[in-house]
C-alpha cells in the first residue's frame, strides 16, 4: 500500500450561499489523499504504474469549474466521488478549505474520506 498526496492545490471556485459569492470566484485550496494498492511503480519507476496526478489535478480542475456549489461539502463530496472511482485507489481522504467564510478566522474546512461517507444510491 502506498499513500499519494496533493496538499493545499489553489483553485478558483464559485462556492457560497451568498449573492456575492455566486458572482464572484473565490480561492479554496484541496488536500487529497489516496491510498493505493498498486506499487509497482516504486521498482518500475513507470508513471503507468501509479496514480497520475496530472489526472487528479484535472478531475478536481473539472469538477469545481463545473458549477456553483452552495456548500463545500457538497463540493468535497462531489470530488471524493470521481476520485475514489480511480483504477487502484482503495482509500481516499479530501480537505477543502475556504478561506473567506468566516471572518476572524484563517479558514473553514470540509474533510470526507471514502469509508465514512455515505453514498446514496
Amino acid at each position: 500500500m502506498m499513500k499519494i498526496t496533493i496538499n493545499n492545490l489553489s483553485l478558483s471556485a464559485f462556492v457560497g450561499i451568498h449573492d456575492f459569492e455566486k458572482r464572484m470566484a473565490q480561492e479554496i485550496f484541496v488536500t487529497i489523499e489516496l491510498e493505493v494498492s498498486n506499487v509497482a511503480s516504486l521498482s518500475s519507476d513507470l508513471i503507468e504504474d501509479t496514480i497520475n496526478y496530472d489526472i487528479v489535478v484535472e478531475t478536481i480542475t473539472n469538477i469545481v469549474k463545473k458549477k456553483h456549489y452552495n456548500l463545500i461539502e457538497h463540493l468535497a463530496y462531489s470530488i471524493l466521488s470521481e476520485i475514489k472511482n480511480l483504477k487502484d485507489v482503495n482509500f481516499c481522504e479530501i480537505t477543502v478549505k475556504k478561506p473567506s467564510a468566516v471572518k476572524n478566522a484563517d479558514f473553514t474546512a470540509v474533510t470526507l474520506n471514502s469509508k465514512l461517507v455515505y453514498w446514496p444510491k
